[in-house]
């Protein structure tokens, strides 16, 4: 959970920078290589820190036969299609990403808004939706967790609706919506 979210705060101040990065660089020589470097060194740095820190847990409990036994495509197909949360987190995902694509937004801001300054404002908004999280025990105990995560996929099909009004301030309030659909799928869904 904690991952998760310093997963989502990462993602977000990543957007964030991004527009700002191509105002200073996307136009100059080789400008999508400092972009690159900028975003992704210290990606990289972080994973590799990761990747060193956190050992892997041999301690379940796993007997040798099972240990043995190889785990292919058809059988993490099955655990897949067994876990009744998947397709709702599919829905949320597939729905509320389909109009946050960064090509999109780089688009829409530089040629139908004319500021892609303003990318960061609205991406930015994204993270009014962990807002809720606060909220969330006094919702767990009211609320299934399904019934919470059909009504973040509901608010995040609004938020994607809401995109095909031309306005900044709209798109503000749809991606706060967005990021309300998409932080209880990343909390409350077991992995």
């Amino acid at each position: 959970s904690l991952s998760n979210l310093i997963m989502a705060l990462s993602s977000i101040l990543i957007s964030v920078a991004f527009p700002f990065l191509l105002t200073g660089f996307g136009s100059k020589p080789h400008g999508w290589t400092y972009i690159a470097l900028i975003l992704g060194v210290p990606s990289i740095i972080l994973s590799i820190i990761r990747f060193l820190t956190v050992r892997e847990r041999t301690d379940i409990g796993a007997a040798k036969e099972e240990d043995s036994q190889r785990f292919g495509f058809k059988d993490a197909w099955r655990v897949l299609m067994a876990n009744k949360h998947v397709f709702v987190l599919m829905l949320i995902l597939i729905v509320t990403n389909l109009a946050n694509v960064g090509a999109t937004y780089t688009y829409y801001f530089q040629y139908i808004i004319g500021d892609i300054n303003k990318q960061a404002i609205v991406t930015l908004m994204i993270a009014l939706g962990m807002v809720p999280l606060a909220f969330a025990k006094q919702a767990l105990n009211r609320f299934s967790v399904k019934q919470i995560l059909v009504f973040a996929a509901v608010m995040g099909v609004i938020g994607s609706a809401l995109r095909s009004i031309p306005n900044v301030g709209v798109w503000c309030f749809a991606s706060a919506l967005a990021g309300f659909a998409v932080v209880p799928a990343g909390v409350l869904i077991p992995a």
